[in-house]
């Protein structure tokens, strides 16, 4: 539970963590300028931090990392014309209040997850043990099994996990 405070006059983001300690500043690229150039408000959810600047939105790691941006200058689907405000709006989704286009859109951020690393099967005598790492990102919460019977047809899902293992 960190405290983000957006300094638009230094186009940068200020990390403390819960009990006040500093965990430092971002929104620099290593050469010292800003990679934020209107910085106007941010949100920190879903451990990512996502900060309103000018009409894109620049989405950072809890660490300061530049993870991805989107939107553009513009009136359609992520388009923004003078957006004012970024909201948490429950699960995956945010709202960006849009004064140029007279509106609040509600948008939504979708994670593909890496494939699982260091599979290892382990057949049993009726069955098939399934193990892999677990997963570093903290959003995965489940993992669906799929089978095929050769590698010409299609998948069949055959369960479900919540741990880093399953057994057929």
């Amino acid at each position: 539970d960190n405290l983000y405070i957006l300094d638009s006059s230094r186009g940068s983001v200020l990390a403390y963590s819960s009990s006040g300690q500093s965990l430092g500043e971002f929104g620099k690229a290593k050469d010292g300028s800003s990679l934020l150039n209107k910085p106007i408000s941010l949100i920190a959810a879903n451990d990512e931090v996502l900060v309103l600047d000018a009409n894109q939105v620049k989405v950072f790691s809890p660490k300061g990392r530049l993870v991805r941006s989107f939107g553009a200058k513009g009136s359609g689907v992520g388009g923004f014309n003078d957006p004012v405000s970024i909201a948490y709006g429950g699960g995956s989704n945010f709202l960006v209040s849009d004064r140029g286009n007279k509106r609040i859109m509600v948008l939504a951020t979708l994670h593909k997850p890496e494939a699982p690393q260091q599979l290892m099967a382990q057949s049993k005598v009726h069955s098939i043990e399934l193990h892999w790492a677990q997963a570093a990102s903290p959003y995965i919460k489940q993992y669906l099994i799929y089978r095929s019977k050769n590698e010409n047809s299609g998948f069949v899902q055959i369960g479900s996990s919540q741990t880093s293992q399953f057994v057929d």
